[in-house]
Order: structure tokens, then sequence, then C-alpha cells
């Protein structure tokens, strides 16, 4: 793996939202946003960054999780790493994610391990998935019904 190659990173969470993401990983480039099949939206597990509440995660699913996608590099990756509680807390892995002209990437994401619980959200957390998914024009809707169930 060549350590000065950029990668990409899918955002689903509170790093959909830019602001958020850029304050973490200020050389992040934002590209575009994407979308990943066939799995939702769920909150789990208690870590800080989420103010104390359940951390945004994937679990399988038939309907599709929209997002971001950003072109960081490895010394990046590793700041991610630290705010995504890797490995105690969220693990990184690859996936195949879609633009919306339905061109596949090969990104990294995080996600809780499974058979982790489901913890409601902080209500900033909460606030700051919201905020990115307006500035996408995406529907929200069903992040705040998970969050409340």
């Amino acid at each position: 793996m060549d350590a000065s190659r950029p990668v990409l990173y899918f955002g689903y969470g509170s790093n959909l939202n830019v602001p958020v993401m850029l304050s973490r990983v200020p050389q992040a480039k934002l590209l575009f946003g994407a979308y990943l099949p066939y799995y939702k939206l769920t909150f789990a597990g208690d870590h800080p960054i989420s103010g104390g509440g359940g951390k945004a995660t994937l679990v399988p699913a038939t309907s599709l999780v929209p997002g971001a996608l950003y072109l960081v590099t490895r010394e990046d990756l590793h700041r991610l790493d630290y705010m995504e509680g890797t490995p105690t807390g969220n693990h990184r892995h690859n996936e195949y994610v879609y633009g919306w002209d339905g061109t596949r990437y090969e990104a990294f994401m995080y996600r809780q391990g499974s058979g982790t619980p489901y913890h409601p959200p902080s209500d900033e957390y909460l606030r700051r998935i919201v905020e990115g998914r307006k500035m996408f024009g995406y529907p929200f809707s069903d992040v705040i019904q998970e969050a409340m169930r």
C-alpha cells in the first residue's frame, strides 16, 4: 500500500456534515455525494465523540445509506481511526459505494461490530447528522425515526 496515495472515504454519519468532517480532517477533499446500497443507518454503542450517545453505524438492509465521498491521506486515516474509536469502537472496512450517476467506487468507512446493542444518539450528534443530510438535499426523517425508536 502506497503511503503517499490518497484513498476514498465514505462519510455517512456526522462526517457527512462537511464542516464537521473538515474540523476533524482539514486536508480532506470533498468529492461528491454517494450512496451505499443494501444497508441502513442505525445507532449503537456509547462513544464520547458522539456526546455519550450511540454512534451512527450500518446494518444490512434492503435500503441505501446516502453519504459523501472524500479523498483523504494515509495520515488522515490515523486521525479518523482515533476519532472513530478504532479498534475498540468502530472498525474500518471497505465497501463499494456509488455516485448518483451510477459509477461504482471502492471506499473505506467505519461501522460498529455486529451485535453491538442499539443506543440512541445524543441530541447534538443527531443534529450534526441531520445538518449534513440537509447540506446534500438528502431526506432525514429516517434518521430521526431511527434515533427515536
